[in-house]
């Protein structure tokens, strides 16, 4: 964790940053900029020919790359009616000082100069609502691009930081491309809290000094807080993110920073990422650009799950994960044992909800519905897995097995004509050996349950997975 205490502050700007939720980095990002950076505005002006702004505040950051407009009168009060602390209030001249700071951490994560090509615009918009979204639009011009990004004067700090990565990234990515890069949700949010936890505290040019008091440094705090009672997204569901609730988000942003953290940790894992952001405006897809740079790590969609299921198991070892109780793991496998399905009960009958377990599955539904419903029990068992207790490890991984050895018995149906036997006998055997092995291990579950100690068929007995 990373606390701060400030003791002296003349400056009320100073102070600005200090309201939003996440004050320790955001303050860093906004007030404590160091000399040396130069982050200073180098330029006031009151014409912007490029947005075409008569009459408004515009400064320029001294190496040329970012242009902020707004207007720099003080707010007053909170004209939204918010109280709410996360909501930071944007000005001008501390804009240009954080987008500077970003853009140096930024290249001091992928290692790379902080030499620019083409000009950021950024406008403050005073009379935008808070619930406003950000706006990022990229001009491609003979000589280069113009971006430009408007963001509400009122705006919760976090969402400015993802704003504000995401226009840089653009930039950077873009640098001698002939069409805009599409940046991976994941990405940006990953590097956001990369970038993040990477500023580190330091004086305010030309102002009053103030002490700071940082007790420890944590790159992965509040993401290693969450995945302490979670398990991670799989590439899958980071790929096409449910933002829909807060846990739902919570979980993207907290596993889109653990693989951004691993990806950079890979030998020369600054130097890949650099590569990976340059090659995306090279690529129609960021999946193409992925498996191209990273290639002798992983070449394809299996190979790059397979290695994220790796590292979160290695990850989770690290952390020495404590395990569930005996209760709450028989509890998560009864519910993973059963499957949410509409069912009618008549041909004409409107169809309901119905919790069905996996052997009416397999008897009573098309393989594809199988394969899909069954596939996606198997990834959260193996999520899963760090967090089962030894006594009841080897009864997860009967079913692992059972079911993993069931799909591919089914997909090979196809391919073996020249077997005697029919073709549907072929099928109802599969699906009873399935059905009866799931049978037994029900029944060893639920000796357990009973407090009785576990025993398994010997044919069903597999070695446990960690």
């Amino acid at each position: 964790m990373f606390s701060r205490r400030i003791e002296e502050s003349r400056s009320p700007r100073a102070l600005i940053a200090l309201r939003a939720s996440m004050a320790a980095l955001l303050g860093a990002f906004f007030c404590l900029a160091a000399p040396e950076l130069g982050a200073a505005p180098a330029q006031f002006a009151r014409f912007c020919p490029t947005c075409n702004f008569h009459g408004v505040e515009s400064f320029v950051n001294q190496t040329g790359l970012f242009v902020v407009h707004g207007s720099t009168v003080p707010f007053r009060g909170r004209p939204d009616g918010t109280n709410n602390p996360a909501i930071i209030e944007l000005e001008p001249q501390l804009v240009v000082v954080a987008a500077e700071r970003a853009k140096r951490a930024l290249s001091q994560a992928l290692r790379t100069t902080d030499d620019f090509q083409d000009k950021i615009h950024i406008s403050v918009l005073d009379r935008a609502p808070v619930t406003q979204s950000i706006k990022v639009v990229s001009q491609i011009h003979p000589d280069g691009f113009i971006y430009k990004a408007g963001f509400p004067a009122r705006i919760e700090g976090q969402q400015f930081a993802k704003g504000l990565m995401q226009v840089i990234l653009l930039e950077y990515a873009n640098r001698g491309g002939k069409r805009a890069a599409e940046l991976p949700f994941w990405l940006v949010e990953g590097l956001t809290r990369q970038v993040l936890t990477a500023i580190e505290p330091a004086y305010v040019l030309n102002r009053n000094p103030m002490t700071i008091e940082t007790v420890g440094y944590d790159r992965l705090g509040t993401t290693r807080s969450f995945l302490e009672t979670n398990s991670v997204a799989s590439i899958q569901d980071l790929s096409f993110p449910n933002l829909a609730g807060e846990e739902s988000r919570a979980r993207f942003e907290a596993s889109a920073h653990l693989l951004v953290n691993r990806l950079l940790t890979l030998p020369n894992g600054p130097v890949l990422m650099s590569r990976f952001l340059r090659a995306l405006p090279q690529t129609m897809n960021w999946q193409t650009a992925v498996f191209g740079v990273y290639k002798d790590h992983f070449d394809g969609p299996l190979s790059f799950e397979k290695w994220w299921m790796i590292n979160w198991i290695e990850y989770r070892k690290r952390e020495n994960a404590e395990y569930w109780p005996t209760a709450l793991t028989l509890d998560r496998l009864d519910n993973l044992l059963l499957c949410s399905m509409e069912m009618r009960s008549g041909t004409n009958t409107i169809p309901s909800q119905r919790l069905i377990t996996i052997q009416e599955l397999l008897r009573t539904t098309d393989f594809s519905v199988q394969r899909e419903l069954l596939g996606q029990k198997l990834q959260q068992m193996f999520f899963m897995t760090v967090n089962v207790p030894t006594g009841i490890l080897p009864l997860w991984s009967a079913y692992q097995n059972t079911l993993e050895s069931y799909l591919q018995r089914r997909s090979q149906l196809n391919y073996q004509p020249a077997l005697k036997s029919e073709p549907e006998q072929r099928l109802q055997a599969v699906i009873k050996a399935a059905t009866d092995a799931l049978g037994e291990l029900d029944f060893a579950r639920g000796e357990l349950k009973a407090g009785r100690s576990l025993v398994l068929p010997k044919h069903l007995v597999t070695q446990a997975r960690r």
